[in-house]
């Protein structure tokens, strides 16, 4: 049972009513009291939401890369955030290459949010990686950003192994 009160005297009456599920029946009554303190109330009201059609939109997309590790030891991670315009859930669609195919997809994350954050792990370095984000709204609509690109690169090497790679040149020395 919602209510919504509104302050103050007036001979138009308007309030909206926010957060309601779509595809659901709804009874309406309204109350108001003049300055004398006197009630009157409506006759209940029935109506019925819409089925909700609309995917939810994506906006904001901001990718973060950074790299763990050294060497050949070195993996890359993807810190993938958006915005929808409705509470939905996340997940992101993501494959190496440029050319628009996603071999992979994270595991979605049920949680009926406007703010979305998935990190992507364990990614081999010197690699371009192809990100797309994927929303589903409370009614299953579902919602893509656009296609972005993100460089995982080189791992640095490791203090030692420059020391050791410097010291064969020097040295002549060879594994």
């Amino acid at each position: 049972q919602l209510e919504a009160v509104s302050a103050g005297l007036a001979t138009h009456h308007e309030i909206i009513i926010r957060g309601l599920f779509d595809d659901t029946d709804y009874t309406l009554v309204a109350r108001s009291r003049d300055a004398q303190g006197n009630v009157t109330t409506s006759s209940e009201q029935i109506f019925h939401t819409a089925l909700d059609s609309r995917p939810p939109v994506i906006s904001g997309l901001n990718i973060e890369v950074t790299i763990h590790g050294n060497g050949s030891e070195a993996r890359g991670q993807l810190v993938v955030s958006w915005k929808t315009d409705e509470p939905a859930t996340s997940a992101v669609r993501y494959g190496i290459g440029t050319s628009g195919t996603f071999g992979n997809q994270t595991a979605e994350d049920t949680k009926l949010t406007t703010d979305h954050v998935i990190v992507i792990s364990d990614l081999a370095t010197s690699n371009i990686y192809q990100i797309q984000p994927v929303s589903f709204d409370r009614a299953r609509n579902q919602g893509s950003g656009d296609a972005q690109t993100a460089i995982v690169g080189r791992g640095s090497d490791s203090v030692l192994g420059i020391i050791f790679s410097t010291l064969q040149r020097i040295f002549g020395f060879s594994s």
